[in-house]
Formats: structure tokens, sequence, C-alpha cells
């Protein structure tokens, strides 16, 4: 995603953290813990993690930038259920099956973002509007006693905030925590980013994998050698907590060098902000643009998760 032109200012929890990796403060000493393999590839532990987690919880979908304009859709089919996200004529965003009410057809195939005032279905042509109601059936005289009222698309809670669009599969799902990593993302200006590019990728790997390497930045200096690692200072880094989502900073090579923290453009131009948000999304924030990855897992044994980035 690109980075808006204007800067707004720094969190206090943002600023805090920049604070204690700027004054060198100490992490507290901890013991070394050791994982069974198991919770990588016991295919009964992901069955559990996919009904406990993955069921009820809050998932990230897509940034909001994805769907820019109102009356526009686009297909969502990587957590295992037919989704269509929608932002209907007054800029609601709407999560909805992506399953006709009559005969269960697919209502829309593209994988790209489609004009969506009107969501009409190949099968029958019965016709949903932006917001899934119900909007016509043809010959409805052949189906006495419906009522279109009765028959909108199946749709799934789902909060807009922050500049990211979250569904859940089940009604009683709190989003208090996604709702909590507002005031750190609209200092991001996340709501007014535009979408540069995005890519799915197959992976063979567990999703606790894929997020294990986001939650440190030991690796930097050794895997990215080549590339970033000089610009970074080895194993120098911040960390904390929003709710269940962690919340680190790494700094540039000359991050020590006189700041001020008031300043939020000069922070950003040397710390690296990266979110994991629970479960399986990453955002990292660098002082050149944001790369958001969305882990979708699909199967344990073998282990294979799609990633959207």
């Amino acid at each position: 995603m690109d980075m808006p032109a204007k800067a707004s200012r720094p969190s206090d929890g943002q600023r805090a953290l920049a604070e204690r990796l700027i004054r060198g403060e100490q992490p507290p000493a901890h013991e070394v813990v050791e994982l069974r393999a198991s919770v990588y590839i016991d295919p009964l532990r992901f069955e559990r993690e996919r009904r406990a987690i993955f069921g009820k919880m809050p998932l990230l979908l897509a940034p909001s930038a994805l769907l820019p304009d109102n009356n526009t859709a686009i297909t969502h089919d990587g957590y295992g259920v037919p989704l269509i996200i929608s932002r209907n004529g007054d800029g609601r965003i709407h999560v909805m099956a992506n399953v006709c009410r009559h005969r269960g057809t697919r209502l829309i195939e593209s994988t790209e973002v489609v004009p969506a005032k009107r969501i009409i279905c190949p099968y029958h042509a019965w016709t949903y509007g932006s917001d899934g109601a119900l909007m016509a059936i043809p010959r409805a005289d052949c189906f006495p006693g419906v009522d279109k009222a009765d028959r909108p698309l199946m749709r799934f809670p789902s909060v807009e905030s922050g500049g990211f669009i979250w569904f859940a599969h089940d009604e009683e799902a709190d989003f208090s925590g996604v709702t909590a990593l507002e005031e750190d993302m609209d200092a991001f200006a996340m709501s007014n980013l535009h979408l540069y590019r995005r890519r799915t990728h197959h992976v063979t790997s567990n999703w606790k994998q894929v997020m294990d390497a986001f939650l440190e930045s030991y690796h930097v200096q050794r895997l990215h050698a080549e590339t970033i690692a000089p610009f970074f200072t080895d194993g120098i880094a911040a960390a904390d907590f929003i709710g269940p989502h962690q919340r680190a900073v790494v700094g540039r090579a000359d991050y020590l060098s006189e700041i001020d923290r008031d300043d939020w453009a000069a922070l950003r131009r040397v710390l690296t902000y990266t979110y994991a948000f629970f479960p399986t999304s990453i955002l990292i924030v660098s002082p050149d643009y944001i790369n958001l990855l969305v882990v979708m897992p699909q199967t344990v044994a073998p282990a294979w998760s799609r990633t959207s980035c």
C-alpha cells in the first residue's frame, strides 16, 4: 500500500514504544521455551484451533483500500466460506455469503473488484443490492408467499475500523480488540491509503510457523544480509500488546541520532512498526511503504496456508 502524503501524530502507545527503543531499555529476562512439534502438525489441535479461534474470533479480510468506491464488491474464499465483501451506496461495508438464496448458485465469480449496485444471479437472475437485500425475483408470481424482505443474502458480522475490514463467523464475536487498534492505525492515516498491489501465495506451512517469523527481528541480519540488514541494528527491538495484538518497533542504524520525539515524520523515517494482528495477520509499517500479510489456514496434514499481501 502506498504511503499517504501527510503524516499524522503518533498514538501514546507508539511514542512510548519508540522511547523504550531509543533509550535502549532492556526487556525482562526470561527462560527459553521449547515447543513440541505437535503444536504445529497435530491435526486434532488444528481442528480445535479452527473451532475456537477461526470459528469464534474476528478475522481480517482486507484493507479498506481494496474497495475505495461505493457500490463495488469482491469475492473472498480464503477462510473456507464463499464470501462477498461489498461497499454499498452509503459507503458501508457488508460481508455476505456468495450464495443465491434461491438455488445456492455462486453470484460473483471474479476475484477482482466489480460494480455491485446490482448483484444478479447468473442462474435465474434473482437480483440483490450491494447491501445484500433481495431487490427482484423474475416471475415473482411463481413464488407465492415469498417476501423479498425475508430473503436477503446471508450476512456475517463485520466491522470496518482503522482502515481495515474484519468479519467473524460467530454472531456473538467480540470486535473490541479490533476497535482498540484504531488510534494506532489512524496515526498512519491507514484509511486514506491507496492499494498498490495484492498477491496470493500458497505456502506449505502451518499458520503459526508463518506468524512466528514476524514475532522477532533476530533473523534480519542473517536472512536479509544482502538486502535490508545494513539498515537495521541487530537485535534491537521493543514490543508490547494492544489487547491480543502485538505491536513491535525496530530501529534503523541511525536511530540513536537526535530525534524530535514530537516529529512523527522524523520518527517514521528511522523506525519500522510491525503489528501481529491476532490470529493471522501481519502489518509492517516501513518508512517507505506499508505491507499487509494475511494468513488463511487451509489444512494441517500436509500443512498449507494461503497468504495474501
